[in-house]
């Protein structure tokens, strides 16, 4: 019985642990704020279809470009089956808005990348979450997309794409509330359209013409 009682005390001890550790237990906050980043150029690849496919894409521009934080900006609802899934993956080259010297950029190119420069916007909507490693997306998933959808159809904002940074020890989720045209590569324009509702994450219709509410709220 006390044996019993031990293995029973050590596995709740383990789940604990492991649950702190990828960060199930930490509280997700997600709020408006001035976006966390300035002009950013990125070197990234365009894929369509499920998210999933995305993972090998993180892993590949780890591989070429190690030493520059991985960004993905992901477009559609992966909840809506009629919202076609697309996304952008790569690396942040820098937050200057400037593009590499020729050198480099002929080495990204021989991979396959192409380049891209995000304009600095006044707001967005954020989170973050605990990174430790790939299984840390899986839960980040489960917590953030579910948080910021909820958070956005209760504000009735527009908020589009959804992007995703990964820094040393956490991953920081943003979705533009001004500009957001110009977060979208060139063969992901056809995604865009302000002029219709935009599905954020969570099914729900989100009006891209609804007016953007200040900071403070």
């Amino acid at each position: 019985m006390i044996f019993l009682v031990l293995i029973l005390l050590f596995l709740v001890i383990a789940a604990y642990l492991f649950c702190s550790y990828y960060g199930i237990l930490t509280e997700v906050c997600i709020k408006t704020n001035r976006s966390p980043f300035g002009r950013l150029a990125i070197a990234y690849k365009f894929s369509r279809g499920p998210y999933s496919k995305a993972s090998q894409l993180f892993v590949e521009a780890n591989c070429v470009m190690p030493n520059h934080p991985r960004i993905g900006i992901f477009y559609g609802d992966r909840h809506d089956p009629a919202s076609p899934l697309s996304f952008a993956i790569g690396s942040i080259l820098n937050d200057r808005g400037e593009l590499p010297d020729e050198k480099t950029i002929m080495h990204l190119r021989s991979y396959g990348y192409k380049f891209f420069i995000f304009p600095e916007v006044s707001f967005a909507v954020t989170g973050s979450f605990p990174y430790k490693n790939s299984l840390s997306l899986f839960f980040a998933v489960l917590k953030i997309y579910p948080k910021i959808g909820a958070y956005v159809a209760a504000r009735n904002l527009c908020a589009h794409p959804v992007i995703e940074i990964y820094g040393p020890s956490n991953i920081l989720f943003v979705a533009p509330l001004a500009r957001q045209s110009e977060f979208y590569v060139p063969e992901a324009e056809d995604l865009h359209d302000s002029e219709n509702s935009f599905p954020l994450l969570n099914g729900k219709a989100i009006s891209c013409k609804s007016p953007l509410l200040p900071l403070g709220w």
